[in-house]
């Protein structure tokens, strides 16, 4: 970028360098936006859009092209948090359940779940009650395959585009306040894609939320990729949610429910690996997946070698890959960091079976875990924000 005479601002150097000056003074809480003067047009205003746009839009500060006024609106409630000293915090890890399948629901399945979390779930009110208190701005929510049909077995390609409607009609009534994933089988081939083609075109879903694995399958079948296209297509997320692991049962006598989330971690983490080792990563270049920390043991594995050498984390070199951190402790806030990038890590608690976060504990978290205040707004609302609404990289 060339330097500019006049009364105004000058900023000279790389796209990186101009990114870094509107980003930093964007935080700050300063302004509310920018007037850009290019010495020469349209040469410079070119390099502009083609360079630095894309970097502020990677830093969640700038909106693209189809982010519609739900983003816009985002953008503002945020804006408006860093003027007042508070954390904008984006909960990408919500549940919430249609009133069919909660506590005294027709068609209640059986989830080890205690009853009070039973109501919960079934309760948009109680979400957004409890995350107004604490001081969220948005909670993204998903419905998982798994919480409708249990872990195995037929799955109702009906009931599932009926859930997605539902979740649409949320997002509608709360704008702003709530953002969705479709939920989406990705065993299920052309069926699924379908659906994920609804979902994320007529209903504007943000994303997918799929099971780690269904019957035996995990994310490198051959029946999984006809949704990954979709979500590449429309470059939208997919999350992908811990399921129970076979034999439970023998996992909860063992070690009770700890031994159950174990387990679960454990079709999370292989979940990852598979995707890993399948080749998805090449098929898929720009598809982003979410997992949840549950499967953070896998990176012992994922570490020996490979895409997550540590030449390549030394070098910056990550997989479009995200984990949410499942709650505030910062040492688990601290790992993920360090090992994934605060770039790749997302907010996010599992609610109702944890409880929301709130700016008092996150900001501690963050503080504890040694984060910079860049680091802290990419993994309260940055990323997240980015994934939601994001056109190009």
């Amino acid at each position: 970028m060339r330097r500019v005479e006049g009364g105004h601002r000058l900023v000279a150097g790389t796209a990186d360098d101009v990114a870094a000056d509107i980003i930093a003074w964007w935080r700050s809480g300063i302004v509310d936006g920018f007037n850009i003067q290019a010495p020469v047009l349209p040469d410079d205003l070119s390099d502009f859009v083609e360079q630095v746009v894309p970097r502020l839009q990677d830093a969640g500060i700038f909106p693209p092209p189809d982010a519609g006024s739900i983003f816009i609106r985002s953008l503002y409630q945020g804006k408006r948090q860093r003027m007042s000293g508070r954390l904008d915090i984006v909960d990408i890890h919500t549940h919430l359940w249609p009133p069919d399948w909660g506590l005294d629901g027709a068609r209640r399945i059986s989830s080890g779940l205690p009853d009070d979390i039973l109501r919960k779930i079934v309760d948009p009110a109680a979400l957004l009650d409890e995350f107004e208190a604490a001081g969220v701005s948005l909670a993204v929510l998903s419905t998982t395959v798994e919480s409708l049909f249990g872990v195995a077995g037929p799955v109702d390609a009906k009931l599932i585009s009926n859930v997605n409607d539902w979740l649409a009609g949320l997002v509608k009534a709360n704008p702003g306040r709530l953002a969705a994933l479709a939920t989406i089988d990705p065993f299920s081939g052309e069926i699924a894609a379908r659906e994920a083609e609804r979902a994320l075109g007529e209903l504007g879903l943000s994303g997918l939320v799929i099971d780690s694995s269904r019957d035996g399958k995990f994310l490198g079948d051959a029946s999984v990729r006809p949704i990954l296209a979709v979500a590449a297509r429309f470059k939208r997320p997919v999350f992908v949610h811990p399921v129970n692991a076979p034999q439970a049962d023998i996992l909860i006598a063992g070690a009770g429910k700890l031994g159950n989330s174990l387990g679960r971690g454990l079709m999370n983490g292989v979940a990852f690996l598979s995707v890993l080792e399948s080749g998805l990563l090449d098929e898929f270049p720009d598809l982003e997946f979410v997992f949840a920390t549950l499967g953070l043991g896998a990176i012992v594995q994922a570490s020996r070698g490979g895409r997550y050498s540590r030449q390549n984390r030394a070098e910056g070199r990550r997989p479009n890959i995200y984990f949410d951190t499942m709650g505030d402790d910062p040492s688990i806030i601290a790992i993920l960091a360090e090992f994934f990038g605060p770039d790749r890590v997302l907010a996010g608690t599992d609610w109702p079976i944890l409880p929301s976060l709130s700016q008092q504990s996150l900001g501690r978290s963050f503080k504890t875990a040694g984060l910079d205040a860049a680091a802290q707004v990419l993994i309260a609302s940055g990323n997240a924000r980015r994934l939601l609404g994001r056109v190009d990289r």
